[in-house]
This record gives C-alpha cells, sequence and structure tokens, in this order.
C-alpha cells in the first residue's frame, strides 16, 4: 500500500516502471554465417528486478523453479538490479506437435525439441555472452553502476566462469518459452502433413 502511496504522490516506487526497462536485438555470428540476416536473431529483454521475496518474484511466470528464484533473490540483497532474458527467434531446430488419439479433447503430445540443433545452442550462447558483455564492458553500464552477479548461476556451479560451457549450461538451466506460440501445425490446403491450414481446417 506504501509503494502505491509513494507513485500517487510522488511518481516513484515499483510502480512507476513497467518492468522491461530496455530491450535489443542483434544478428548472430550463426545467422551471418548462414544467410539469415531477415531480422535479428537474437531478441533480449533487460527487466528490473527488486529485493523481495521469492514467493513475490514474477519469476513464478516464467516457471523457474525454487533454486533459480532464489539465486535472483540473492542478487539483489545488496538493492535494486536487472536481469536479461535472451531469446531466439529464429530457431533452426522443429518440433513436433502430435496427436494423441482420435478423440478431440485428448492432450496433444509435443515434443519442442529445444536447443537440440547445434545453431540453435551456438546462437543462445552467443546471445548469453554479449548480453553479460554489455554489463562488464561498456561505458553505459558502468555509468550507472552496474555489475554482473558473479555467483554462479545453479547447475552450472563446476564450469569456469563466463566459459563458453558456463553460457551453454546458463541456456540449458535457465530457458523459457515466454508464451509465443504460433501457426505450429499451419500449412498450406494441399499439404498431405498439415494438421490445420490457413483456415483453420
Amino acid at each position: 500500500m506504501a509503494g502505491l502511496w509513494d507513485w500517487f504522490k510522488n511518481g516513484k516506487s515499483l510502480l512507476s516502471s513497467a518492468r522491461t526497462e530496455a530491450t535489443f536485438g542483434i544478428y548472430s555470428q550463426t545467422a551471418k554465417a548462414t544467410g539469415r540476416t531477415f531480422a535479428p536473431d537474437i531478441h533480449t529483454y533487460v527487466l528490473a528486478q527488486t529485493a523481495i521475496k521469492v514467493k513475490d518474484l514474477p519469476g513464478h511466470s516464467f516457471n523457474f523453479n525454487d533454486q533459480t528464484l532464489k539465486y535472483m533473490e540473492k542478487s539483489v540483497e545488496e538493492g535494486d538490479g536487472f536481469f536479461q532474458l535472451v531469446s531466439i527467434n529464429q530457431a533452426v531446430g522443429t518440433g513436433t506437435v502430435r496427436l494423441h488419439d482420435t478423440h478431440p479433447h485428448s492432450p496433444l503430445i509435443i515434443d519442442p525439441k529445444y536447443l537440440e540443433h547445434p545453431d540453435d545452442m551456438r546462437t543462445l550462447r552467443e546471445g548469453n555472452k554479449f548480453s553479460v558483455n554489455l554489463v562488464d564492458e561498456t561505458k553505459a553500464m558502468q555509468g550507472i553502476g552496474a555489475h554482473l552477479f558473479r555467483e554462479p548461476f545453479p547447475g552450472c556451479e563446476s564450469l569456469t566462469f563466463k566459459s563458453d560451457a558456463y553460457f551453454e549450461c546458463i541456456g540449458r538451466h535457465g530457458t523459457t518459452t515466454a508464451f509465443k506460440y504460433c501457426g505450429t501445425t499451419m500449412r498450406t490446403k494441399d499439404d498431405p502433413e498439415a494438421v490445420v491450414y490457413s483456415r483453420f481446417r
């Protein structure tokens, strides 16, 4: 309630932020090497993070486990901060969506096969590395006192910090979908493998 009052009175408090403080898109070296440059294939959100209890962390909406949420909480014990969500916009690998049986209410059998294609992992690893270097090595971030939380990510403690293997580990342990599914099974009307075509039939 105090935060709401401070926002009404002074225009400050957590309510004055939309949480997404910045976003950027870049072309990975993998995309450039394979000619996939019609749009950036790495997209990152810079999200504000404040020192609040694990149970209140919006990270639950991303389905992070409790170990990851506690890590996020610990990273801002000394004050407000931010974290970055690195996403792949143009995954090379593909998954499958299959029917369980002929009953219309049966759940689908979904196998997204995330990060099985080596190009996708290379891209994600590059995006993770870029986002970390953005904090560690740019004057803009140094100018606002930003610095990297240097405790290893849960599940990656045995790896050399900031190594390729470490960045890959973060990608495999911290992956989320952001719930933006579209056109998964839509193809042309004459495609015998189509589940639905452009009129959803």
